[in-house]
This record gives C-alpha cells, sequence and structure tokens, in this order.
C-alpha cells in the first residue's frame, strides 16, 4: 500500500472524516483512485526535533479530484478541507494551484509505526503496519 505524509491536525481530521478534501498541489495519482492509503501523521518540526517520527493512523480511499481555480472555490469547500485561506503553509496562493482530493471513505487506527521501501517527500511506497519502531535509513536525494 501507499501511505501520505499528512501533517497534525489534518490527519487526524482526515481519518475521523471531519476532513473531506485533502488538499495538495497536483492531482490525486490515478492508480490510488479507489484504493487504501495509510495516512502517515507526521509531527510539525519542532517536534521531529525532539525525536518525534511519524505514525500510520488510520487510512482513506480517496474517489478524485478537482482543481480549484478560484480563491472564492477554495474557500467555498473550507468546511470540508478545513484549511484557512491564509494559512501561510498550506493557504491559497494565487502563483501556486490547488486541488481538492475527495475522501470517499476513511478509518481511525490506534496509532501504528510503519516501514516501506520507497520513501518520499510526500508518499511512502510498499507501506505497511509494523508493532515496532523500525530502524529506517533512508536514501539520500540526489
Amino acid at each position: 500500500m501507499h501511505g501520505l505524509f499528512v501533517q497534525r491536525p489534518f490527519a487526524s481530521s482526515l481519518v475521523h472524516g471531519t476532513k473531506t478534501i485533502e488538499t495538495r498541489g497536483y492531482r490525486l495519482p490515478e492508480n490510488l483512485f479507489g484504493k487504501a492509503v495509510y495516512i502517515i501523521e507526521t509531527p510539525r518540526p519542532c517536534q521531529r526535533r525532539s525525536g518525534q517520527r511519524g505514525m500510520i493512523v488510520g487510512v482513506v480511499r480517496f474517489e478524485g479530484w478537482k482543481l480549484y481555480t478560484t480563491r472564492e472555490e477554495w474557500e467555498a469547500d473550507a468546511a470540508r478541507h478545513l484549511v484557512l485561506p491564509d494559512d501561510p503553509l498550506y493557504g491559497w496562493r494565487d502563483d501556486k494551484p490547488k486541488y481538492g482530493w475527495d475522501v470517499a471513505a476513511s478509518d481511525a487506527w490506534q496509532p501504528s509505526h510503519y516501514r516501506g521501501t520507497g520513501y518520499g517527500r510526500v508518499w511512502v511506497t510498499d507501506c505497511e503496519s509494523v508493532a515496532q519502531c523500525p530502524d529506517v535509513v533512508r536514501a539520500k536525494r540526489s
């Protein structure tokens, strides 16, 4: 399965069904339409420095995506994506595309550790839930 990195508090909102649109700067890969995707809640930068790691907090299935073409469209969906328009990291920007991924189903889990073979900035491929925290060695980006 694939794992998607999502920062707190958005990850919990996704798996509990209160966030029904995940927002990204790219469209949902077509090979993931309708497929289960692990949601890996990532700690904020200050928490990462203290040694906290991401954990699988549940699974979602996405059913499609849409491109927001105006700030007004973005703001009209605010109750579904839960991102404030002026959020400095995830809010609306005129110079970057914004996509909304529709959540078809979600399931919250007890947080669990994960491992995978392909680690990217946003995704983990061949991801699986594991009971113990594995030693993860990430390949350096070229």
